[in-house]
């Protein structure tokens, strides 16, 4: 079925039409970027990781977390489905979630990534700085952390494949104009673990600057109301 009527969404594991002599597939251990190694992303702390067994179960593949492991596949009654979903049979542990996380923090797939979700519309919202413009800077060099972005020229752009002078301009201004976005909006921009739009807008409360936050003790960040010791240790960091 369709996700969203949009994207493909995998929605069960049919065993009877699976092809004789057929082997389990191996996730990738390497990054196929950067040829680092690869990792599972880690449960939330104070979750506990679970699947159902059932692989007949139209939740058979999802991985889901909660606070606390619960004895059979059901979801919570809402009131769109009173009933929940799931299929009532046992679920087991597991030790991670699905997502495969590459450990270089240079890998220029990630940096194309951090720096696509900080000019995001949710976030410094920059017009024009789209995934393929994004890709062409970091493969030129011109930018490698979202700081770089700041210190581009429009001469520099101007020579990237397919942008001219005139879109060269646009992207320089839209750049320019994120600097009067709100500072929670650049804080949560930045792409700190548990750190998103609610942490961001008690953080730049509280400390009213960048420079205040980055200067703040673990133990001054965990007093704060809603941001807890793991949040505290990922903003220090």
């Amino acid at each position: 079925e369709k996700a969203g009527e949009i994207i493909p969404k995998i929605v069960r594991v049919i065993a009877a039409k699976r092809p004789a002599g057929a082997k389990p597939i191996s996730p990738p251990t390497i990054c196929p970027c950067c040829d680092k190694p690869l990792t599972w992303r880690d449960i939330p702390e104070g979750f506990v990781g679970f699947r159902c067994v059932n692989s007949n179960c139209e939740r058979y593949l999802e991985r889901r977390v909660a606070k606390k492991m619960p004895q059979q596949c059901r979801t919570k009654p809402t009131k769109q489905n009173p009933q929940g979903t799931g299929c009532d049979e046992p679920v087991e542990a597991i030790d991670h979630m699905p997502d495969l996380l590459c450990t270089n923090a240079e890998c220029p797939a990630k940096i194309c990534a951090d720096i696509e979700f900080f000019a995001g519309r949710g976030q410094m919202d920059i017009e024009t700085l789209g995934p393929e413009v994004i890709d062409q800077l970091v493969s030129a060099g011109l930018v490698r952390h979202v700081a770089d972005l700041y210190e581009l020229r429009a001469e520099q752009v101007a020579g990237l494949d397919r942008l001219g002078e005139k879109s060269a301009k646009n992207l320089i201004d839209a750049i320019e104009a994120s600097k009067s976005r709100p500072l929670a909006k650049l804080v949560a921009a930045l792409g700190i673990k548990h750190v998103g739009n609610r942490a961001a807008e008690i953080l730049t409360g509280h400390f009213r600057s960048l420079d205040a936050i980055a200067q703040a003790r673990v133990e001054d960040l965990a007093e704060l109301r809603d941001i807890g010791g793991k949040t505290a240790s990922a903003v220090y960091d």
